[in-house]
């Protein structure tokens, strides 16, 4: 009895042994890890052309507010790339915008004016016409010279009546202002700076009241805020004064 127990003692220890010598020999044995393969994607770029700042409608491009930006190439059909038209900013410079551009926005030649372009006409709305008024070089006629392309103004007409001071009204209400600039002439057969001038956009009928408004008057515009301008400010339409002056026996109405 004794004999047996030996011989399942030993075979306990014989199995214990071989168990332990096989973890110790796992324990040795490198650690497999699972490597993750990162593909690195390279996108092909081409260089456009793009507006550096806003250009507003109407103002002219050049090397202040062009510059060229890497573009995915994919995307830059109908783009103005450097590599087609290396010196397009030279080429470009002095053409008119024909609609806002954003700051980092691509420059599409659909949307630009070449030198010489009839832009008034493009910016003309429908049964409109331009019509431009001297202004003060001050800026004391325009709201301090804070007036733009593209706001709406307000129209007064300012008349030195004698014996009784200075006479105002408001002709003209929310009335659009196509450009501002210098109202260029002739001067001894050279072109010279007359004066500053604003084009405002009206119907025929407005057009054709403001010129006679404009005669023996000073004309002053007032800057109207951006929530009461243009279709913001609703149906409100300009509507002409029926006031009457009489001069040398003539009745104007304003």
């Amino acid at each position: 009895m004794k004999k047996n127990r030996l011989i399942i003692l030993a075979c306990a220890l014989a199995l214990g042994l071989t168990a332990g010598f096989f973890v110790l020999s796992r324990d040795g044995e490198p650690v497999q890890v699972s490597e993750r393969i990162v593909e690195k994607v390279i996108i092909d770029s081409v260089e456009v052309l793009v507006a550096r700042q806003e250009i507003a409608a109407g103002f002219n491009l050049d090397a202040g507010n062009l510059s060229w930006q890497s573009w995915p190439i994919d995307a830059s059909r109908g783009l103005v790339t450097r590599t087609d038209r290396p010196n397009a900013i030279a080429e470009i410079s002095g053409a008119l915008a024909r609609q806002t551009f954003a700051s980092g926005e691509p420059i599409r030649m659909d949307r630009i004016l070449d030198k010489g372009s009839r832009f008034m006409s493009v910016m003309l709305a429908p049964g409109k016409r331009a019509l431009a008024i001297p202004l003060d070089q001050t800026g004391g006629t325009t709201a301090g010279g804070f007036v733009l392309p593209n706001d709406y103004v307000d129209v007064i007409r300012v008349e030195n009546v004698a014996q009784k001071g200075t006479s105002s009204q408001i002709i003209l209400r929310n009335v659009r202002v196509l450009a501002i600039g210098p109202n260029v002439g002739e001067k001894a057969g050279e072109k010279v700076v007359l004066g500053q001038t604003a084009t405002l956009e009206l119907d025929p009928e407005q057009a054709e009241f403001l010129v006679s408004a404009m005669q023996g008057a000073t004309i002053v515009l007032t800057l109207r805020g951006m929530a009461e301008s243009g279709a913001k400010s609703g149906s409100e339409k300009s509507q002409l004064p029926t006031r009457t002056i009489i001069r040398a026996g003539v009745a104007t109405a304003f």
